[in-house]
């Protein structure tokens, strides 16, 4: 094998680990910052959250694809959770509003 190939390959499975991983601290973060906001119910979060297990499946590869329904559900629950309630509830504005003024009266003083 040249060493273009053997390079192409280490870094095709470098990349597809970055990005797994990457993704994984990005769905626990964001679920983190959503279960404690107050704009969107706690269970969105923590369905977020949750979603990093999914993901963090592809970091071995067969592990992944022997779970491949099942990781790729719990990853789409958590995403579409969140998805679903925005394009559907939305955000509170009331209380958006009134957090804001509270945070600009805070700076204030």
């Amino acid at each position: 094998m040249p060493l273009s190939e053997k390079t192409n390959k280490t870094f095709g499975s470098l990349y597809v680990a970055n990005r797994t991983f990457c993704n994984a601290w990005f769905c626990i973060l964001i679920g983190y910052l959503i279960f404690k906001s107050t704009f969107v119910p706690k269970v969105v979060g923590v369905l977020f959250a949750f979603a990093c297990l999914g993901l963090l499946t592809f970091l071995y590869p067969p592990l992944a694809s022997s779970l491949i329904p099942y990781n790729l559900a719990v990853d789409a629950l958590g995403e579409l959770a969140l998805t679903l309630w925005l394009l559907v509830m939305g955000v509170n504005s009331e209380r958006w509003k009134e957090q804001a003024s509270a945070a600009q009266a805070s700076l204030r003083t």
